[in-house]
């Protein structure tokens, strides 16, 4: 996992633990916390980026959209009705990866803590993620 790409309130992995953790600072090593309220430091090494999968976009929020060919996309408003971040879905060596598509550039995605990144950096607030205590697969 890239340290650069980590900022507080970002979900991670750990290795050899089961559970989603929240990073709560960035230091030399990284503070994390579980749903449990357990709170932990994690050399960045051990942290493992969760890959993002259809349930993973669902409970951030977007919403699955199906076009008449039978094919679906996601959507997530930005700022209202009238500005929305569309996401389509590819499943690229066996993960799901989304493309953020404008114009004639593509901007992808293959982790959570991505899209929490950049709907951060276009809306200037964190994305709300429904994490429940039990998680069927997260990596």
């Amino acid at each position: 996992m890239n340290a650069k790409e980590l900022r507080i309130g970002n979900l991670v992995t750990v290795a050899d633990k089961e559970a989603i953790w929240e990073v709560y600072a960035v230091e030399r090593f990284v503070r994390v916390i579980d749903l449990e309220g357990n709170k932990e430091f994690i050399p960045y090494r051990d942290l493992r980026p969760i890959n993002l999968s259809h349930e993973w976009l669902e409970r951030m929020g977007f919403q699955k959209l199906y076009m008449e060919d039978g094919d679906f996309f996601y959507e997530l408003d930005l700022f209202g009705p009238d500005s929305k971040l569309t996401l389509i879905e590819g499943d690229k060596n066996g993960m799901v990866e989304v493309c953020l598509s404008f114009s004639e550039n593509e901007v992808r995605f293959q982790y959570v803590h991505q899209v929490q990144n950049f709907y951060r950096a276009v809306t200037g607030k964190e994305l709300k993620i429904s994490v429940q205590k039990e998680v069927e697969s997260c990596q």
